[in-house]
């Protein structure tokens, strides 16, 4: 069975990026931890289902700190 196509321009519209605790540190009492999920792995997720752009959204394992949220939309230069 093949997958349907997807629509020029289709879009992720939730995705989350983690990067290494040591460079972007978790909140301390967060309910959970998730395993990495870098922006080179975004990239080949969107290559892989022929999709154009995705919604990054921030974890909430972050709080209220955007560093890897903006870091991760520089790297992805608008896509």
């Amino acid at each position: 069975m093949t997958a349907p196509q997807l629509a020029a321009g289709a879009c992720d519209c939730h995705v989350h990026v983690v990067a290494p605790q040591a460079d972007y540190p978790m909140l301390a009492d967060r309910p959970y931890t998730p395993g990495p999920a870098s922006v080179d792995a975004l990239r080949a997720h969107l290559q892989r289902l022929g999709l154009a752009h995705a919604v990054i959204v921030q974890p909430s394992i972050y709080g209220s700190d955007n560093r890897l949220l903006v870091d991760s939309l520089l790297a992805l230069d608008g896509a």
